[in-house]
């Protein structure tokens, strides 16, 4: 099982009361993946389709929204969906893991619901952190060779 680092752009507190996806108190981070051999998560396109780990630099495509679903500071066991850079489309592990990492769901549901698992199992995540990302079934994603 390889980690991954999340970069965290910046904090934003949001409070919806309306919006089916996002908790009255979920916290939404815009944030980096990079793979254990330094390559970035990219949603292709921006979203609607495939995921890589093969990037060098991270640019729009490599930057995704993170929802922290139970709000608060984000913390090693949460609960956690990744929206695209096109802000419509939700990372999902196809049948709740077991198979490919896509970027094409427009609602989230279990298999777009992960949990954020920090490597040295203490409990605030920051930046720079090295995280696990566990799937419904409890698999946890890989960037196959580390990425590339």
């Amino acid at each position: 099982m390889g980690n991954i680092t999340i970069l965290i752009v910046s904090t934003i507190m949001i409070l919806l009361s309306t919006d089916a996806v996002l908790a009255d108190t979920s916290t939404t981070i815009p944030i980096y993946l990079q793979s254990y051999n330094g390559q970035y998560v990219a949603a292709e396109n921006g979203g609607g389709g495939a995921v890589n780990a093969n990037r060098q630099i991270a640019g729009l495509w490599e930057t995704f929204t993170l929802v922290d679903i139970n709000g608060g500071q984000l913390s090693n066991g949460d609960s956690i969906r990744l929206i695209t850079n096109d802000n419509i489309h939700f990372v999902v592990a196809e049948n709740g893991g077991g198979r490919e990492i896509k970027a094409d769901r427009t609602v989230a549901s279990m298999w777009e619901t992960f949990t954020i698992r920090k490597t040295d199992g203490t409990n605030n995540i920051n930046d720079g952190d090295k995280v696990y990302i566990q799937v419904y079934n409890g698999d946890y994603v890989v960037a196959e060779n580390g990425g590339g």
